[in-house]
């Protein structure tokens, strides 16, 4: 049974949730530290994408102070107090904790999938009313629905006295974990589909298969989100399956293992949004640059008024830069360009 002894497991020590604390704070802010210059590297315009980035930053801040307070007060990473009267105390300040921190994380969730789903539209959507346009304003109600309706279910969980949940004695749970239960499920399953909805986009690109694969991949990057909203749902069903009794007998170490993989999702979520955006900084590419150059060829592969030549030098001036392959396309085939992106 060694399996479930909270004591002896890394994810429920002080070491371990600092640790966690610091690396999925860090992350987030690096990657989008990173968006932000990309963005004004490649003169690109900040855009709704962008927005909802920056507010998932901003609302992962709330889980993160939630850690540090945790610590502080000895109730992460610590076991259990045995005095009744230091119990009472902690638990009281923790509770109100754990509500605040689960609800910022809930809006910074929904923010980060919002971010990511107008990042697809800002490069897929051609302004027409296809099956992609549809499908992505759907997920967008979805996501907000999900979002607001998370945050009032949790709220309310405790019932209609919302001022209850703050009150000083306070030190009930109420249907919190019921409501998280199913919150971690519809929470990866929301992010697998979001994942998948490009996918489609990309593979009906008139460009060679390597180049598909290659473009998805970068995609695909936000993988690591989905995985890890999968592992913080199996954890959370691993530990709300043990009982109430069980988890009672070390309350503190439980509610630290659930915090643990609570920041693993927040965390990588909001880092796995900004991945695709800093490709720029690894090959000098953008998807948003990658996937014009292929409309832009596409298009100049079907003109009968562009020469071969001019076809050729085009693709490598696009490709691969004019100041590193030395070729500068024609005044004929950039108007082409032009109108491509108007």
């Amino acid at each position: 049974m060694a399996s479930i002894e909270y004591a002896a497991s890394y994810d429920t020590s002080f070491n371990g949730i600092a640790s966690m604390i610091s690396m999925m704070f860090l992350l987030p802010s690096i990657t989008l530290a990173l968006r932000i210059v990309a963005r004004y590297k490649q003169k690109m315009t900040f855009d709704k994408d962008d927005v909802f980035a920056i507010l998932a930053w901003f609302f992962d801040i709330g889980p993160t102070v939630l850690g540090i307070y945790g610590m502080a007060i000895h109730a992460f990473g610590y076991s259990t107090p045995s005095d009744e009267t230091t119990l009472r105390e902690v638990r009281a300040l923790l509770w109100k904790g754990l509500y605040a921190g689960l609800l910022t994380s809930i809006c910074a969730l929904g923010c980060a999938r919002l971010s990511a789903i107008f990042f697809y539209r800002r490069i897929f959507h051609t302004g027409k009313v296809d099956a992609f346009d549809i499908i992505t304003r759907i997920m967008i109600i979805i996501v907000v629905v999900w979002t607001v309706g998370f945050c009032i279910s949790t709220t309310l969980s405790c019932g209609t006295n919302v001022s209850g949940i703050w009150a000083a004695n306070n030190t009930a749970v109420c249907g919190l974990y019921t409501d998280e239960r199913a919150l971690t499920i519809s929470s990866s399953v929301l992010d697998l589909v979001v994942l998948m909805l490009p996918l489609h986009k990309i593979w009906k690109l008139h460009t060679s298969g390597a180049r598909k694969i290659a473009i998805s991949l970068v995609f695909l990057l936000a993988l690591v989100g989905v995985v890890s909203s999968v592992i913080r749902a199996t954890m959370f069903w691993v530990i709300s399956n043990r009982g109430a009794a069980a988890n009672l007998q070390d309350a503190f170490r439980a509610n630290t293992r659930n915090f643990f993989y609570q920041l693993l999702e927040l965390g990588a979520v909001t880092t796995a949004i900004n991945l695709p955006s800093i490709w720029y900084f690894f090959r000098g590419l953008s998807p948003e640059r990658v996937l014009r150059s292929v409309r832009s060829l596409v298009s100049l592969r079907s003109s009968s008024t562009v020469s071969q030549d001019e076809k050729s030098t085009y693709k490598q001036s696009v490709i691969m830069g004019a100041t590193n392959s030395g070729a500068i396309p024609s005044k004929r085939a950039q108007h082409e360009l032009d109108l491509e992106e108007q």
